[in-house]
């Protein structure tokens, strides 16, 4: 039990200003686990302890994060449902207040594997890591199969051993991913652009992905720029312009674009299609690149038809520059309407 002696415990049993000093000192997890206990109680106590409320709790009480049996809850949340605690906060209270039952998982999440799966469990993950796919993908297909396993042996009345999922499991996790847009790091930047399909990232764009996405593919310190190049050889070109066009609206931002993503290509197909969509600074920031041609002949038919006059007039401005670098005009592939 860490430092704790079993005079120390003894003491602070009645005490509840020492139990929560002792608690709040044992910060430290030597084992590697956690447990978990129920908001609940561990709310009661945490008011009996600081004064709030006088009365003292019952036993532990975790009943309420299981259906029946070892079949847990299938819809709940840390911090809301349960709390995470280290084996030794979880041996203080058990030892003044005993109840239970006891859950430990080698993750931070109740729907990690329990500890008899993890030997499975690590060999399944191995195989996985070894396909290509990421950790925190594996771990939460995981979990989103453990809960589904739950919630049908709560629906069926009938409890079953856990089963390791599939590898189509992992698929399923990376395509949920891919549908609520959690671009919130770096790391989920280089996901979208370095793992997922051609046709993934097709339907991720196509789905208008979040802004967030903007600060790593316009950000020049880090590689991102030569991944997203390589993806748009592919057939990644018209949906991320198409996005670009339609969410991005900072001059700066654009001024990025488009001197890393060479626009000029399929026959100033950005240009026409900042046109077609009326965005006045894409226009403005690509009729400054030397290699983008502002007589294209389809843009101005376009900029006529729309009838944006301050489209039509930085078109009218425009005034051809001088290459850094010739381009063969045969070289350049051609984007059929």
């Amino acid at each position: 039990m860490g430092a704790e002696t079993s005079y120390m415990l003894d003491e602070a049993r009645n005490n509840p200003k020492l139990q929560r000093g002792m608690y709040d000192r044992a910060v430290d997890n030597k084992d590697k686990q956690w447990c978990f206990i129920a908001c609940r109680w561990l709310n009661q106590w945490m008011a009996y302890t600081d004064g709030s409320s006088k009365q003292r709790p019952g036993p532990i009480d975790n009943s309420e994060l299981f259906v029946f049996g070892s079949v847990l809850q299938s819809d709940m949340h840390r911090r809301k449902d349960y709390y995470c605690i280290n084996p030794r906060r979880w041996n203080m209270l058990y030892t003044w207040y005993g109840g239970g039952p006891r859950i430990v998982r080698q993750r931070g999440c109740i729907y990690a594997p329990p500890n008899s799966l993890m030997p499975q469990y690590r060999s399944w993950s191995t195989r996985m890591k070894n396909k290509g796919h990421r950790p925190s993908d594996i771990l939460e297909a995981i979990k989103t199969n453990f809960k589904a396993q739950y919630a049908y042996m709560a629906e069926t009345g009938i409890e079953r051993p856990l089963e390791i999922p599939t590898e189509e499991c992992v698929e399923t996790t990376i395509a949920t991913r891919i549908a609520r847009d959690n671009v919130e790091s770096y790391e989920d930047a280089l996901f979208y652009i370095a793992y997922l399909t051609d046709e993934q990232m097709d339907e991720w764009f196509e789905q208008n992905p979040s802004i967030e996405f903007i600060k790593y593919v316009t950000d020049a310190e880090r590689p991102l720029s030569d991944l997203m190049l390589q993806w748009m050889e592919g057939h990644g070109y018209k949906p991320f312009w198409k996005w670009m066009l339609s969410m991005v609206k900072k001059t700066a931002s654009w001024a990025h674009l488009v001197s890393t993503y060479e626009p000029h290509l399929f026959d100033d197909y950005v240009l026409r299609e900042a046109v077609r969509v009326g965005n006045a600074v894409a226009v403005e920031c690509l009729l400054q690149d030397p290699r983008v041609d502002g007589n294209n002949d389809k843009a101005w038919q376009i900029a006529l038809a729309m009838q944006n006059e301050s489209i039509t007039a930085l078109l009218n401005d425009w005034s051809p520059q001088q290459p850094t670098e010739s381009v063969p005009d045969e070289s350049l592939p051609v984007y059929e309407e």
